[in-house]
């Protein structure tokens, strides 16, 4: 590729670890605190009352958050790992979570040739 003239983009390692072993999101960031109001104070209560249903929607959506933060970590940790096994020219970390799929097949492959260097492969074991 490079004799054209393109340049071929690889995963930054750095900024790949730094998102893998970054702390997780805490469910206190989606939560506002509520105002010391008046019976009719009108707008105040109309914040609480907002502050309220925000509160009750993140807590909704954090399992989500948490579950799509676990996925980006295993995609990077498939980044980091494709890009040290096959170069950063390789297109696979152009397609989202296509990495977890490679890992799966990673880990078939180790554990074909634990089974083959144990002595008791699937493969031609008749």
């Amino acid at each position: 590729m490079s004799a054209f003239t393109v340049s071929t983009g690889g995963v930054s390692l750095d900024t790949s670890m730094n998102a893998i072993f970054a702390p997780f999101p805490s469910i206190g960031q989606g939560f506002k605190g509520y105002k010391n109001c008046g019976f009719l104070d009108v707008n105040c209560n109309a914040d609480n009352v907002a502050a309220a249903t925000a509160g009750i929607a993140f807590a909704l959506e954090y399992p989500g958050i948490l579950i799509f933060t676990f996925l980006d970590r295993i995609n990077r940790f498939g980044s980091v790992v494709v890009t040290i096994l096959f170069g950063p020219q390789t297109a696979i970390t152009q397609v989202p979570y296509l990495n977890i799929l490679f890992l799966g097949l990673l880990a078939i492959g180790m554990y074909e040739l634990f089974r083959m260097f144990r002595g008791n492969a699937s493969a031609g074991t008749g």
